[in-house]
Formats: C-alpha cells, structure tokens, sequence
C-alpha cells in the first residue's frame, strides 16, 4: 500500500495538478474574476520508430500559468486533455498569464509516451522532445494576452521530426493544413469553435 501512494506522488511531482477535460463540458463563470483558456492541438509523428502518426484527440497538455497573489507571483503547470478534433479548454482558472508549455501522447501503446515541452523563459526557447522528465514551472514567455477573461492560445501545430526534433507552428486557424499521412485538415478559429460548441456556456456573452 506504502509502495502505490509513494508511485502516486512521484506522478503528481512529475507532472503536476490541474485538469480539465471536455467529458464534463464547459462549465459557466464561478466569478467574475474567473478566467478561460482555449485552445487547439495537432500533432504530426514523423518516422520514429516506423509510426508516421496524426495525433489530436486525448492529448494531455501542459499550460503554464503566471498568477499574482498578495504582491508576488505565483507559477502553476495546469494539465487538460483534448477532445477529437484537438481542440482543449482550462475554464475558472485565478486571472493571470497563460501559455502552452507542451503536452504527451501515448505511442507503442499505453506504457510508452513521448514529453514535449518548453521552459519558456523566452520567445526563443525551443521545444524539446523527452520520455521522461520533470516539468519546470517558472515560465517568463507568455505570447498571448488575456483578452477580456479569456485567454485564446490558438492553433498549434507540432511535428515530431523522427521523434526527437520538434518543429512548432502557431496559426489563427487550419486551413487546409496537409498533415504527415497525406490527409489535409480545415479547422475555424479557436474561439469560434468553442461558442459554437457551447454556445449557453456563459462565458462567450449572448
């Protein structure tokens, strides 16, 4: 029994708390200080370990958040996963800064995921391609400001270059985005999807 919660803690320090996932929809404002993060999430395996993949439903990502509390900041890796078409939200986080930190998918089965992330100490750091590693939480790079109480991250599309070299792109919206396995994608703009999605949700106004 010692040995699972010690396991269990390891995970949490590995990889951090926070989550939010589309099974439980988008739940309306707790307050009016509450914040939403939106955004989108392809990702492109190229030749690495004879996988050429596609990957954008059930990704976990990594947001990095910058948060002010009592006069000093607070910095916090939030996880959520995507739906099917790669689209993933945080809603009724603190007011703050956020930004994509990176995100896992799972290959050669469940035991088997490929890290990918970013320090984001500045517009400059790349993203780096890991098995296994511990998650920084201070982050200084923050590329997307809040408008109003939500935070609009985009579309970004990742691809992993013989599973060791990311190459990352960020668009307004897809269109006609020829991916990997031949296959092109159109996707709208990260916002207007989710008022479509979830139009009574509350934080979209009427």
């Amino acid at each position: 029994m010692f040995s699972r919660f010690r396991r269990l803690a390891v995970l949490v320090l590995l990889f951090g708390t926070g989550c939010a996932s589309f099974q439980s929809g988008l739940r309306a404002p707790k307050t009016d200080r509450s914040f939403l993060v939106i955004g989108a999430l392809t990702v492109d395996l190229l030749q690495y370990r004879n996988i050429t993949e596609t990957y954008r439903g059930g990704i976990d990502v990594i947001i990095a958040g910058r948060l002010k509390k009592g006069g000093r900041y607070i910095y916090k890796n939030f996880w959520t996963k995507t739906d099917d078409r790669g689209y993933f939200f945080l809603a009724n986080v603190p007011p703050g800064e956020y930004a994509l930190r990176g995100f896992r998918i799972q290959v050669l089965g469940p035991a088997f995921h490929l890290l990918v992330f970013s320090r984001l100490r500045s517009e400059k750091d790349p993203y780096e391609v890991v098995q296994n590693a511990r998650i920084p939480v201070l982050a200084g790079y923050f590329p997307f400001p809040a408008r109003g109480r939500i935070v609009n991250l985009r579309h970004n599309y990742f691809i992993l270059d013989h599973g060791i070299k990311a190459i990352a792109r960020n668009y307004f919206k897809l269109e006609n985005l020829k991916l990997v396995t031949g296959r092109t994608i159109t996707e709208p703009d990260v916002l207007t999807y989710f008022k479509q999605t979830f139009p009574g949700s509350g934080w979209f106004g009427k």
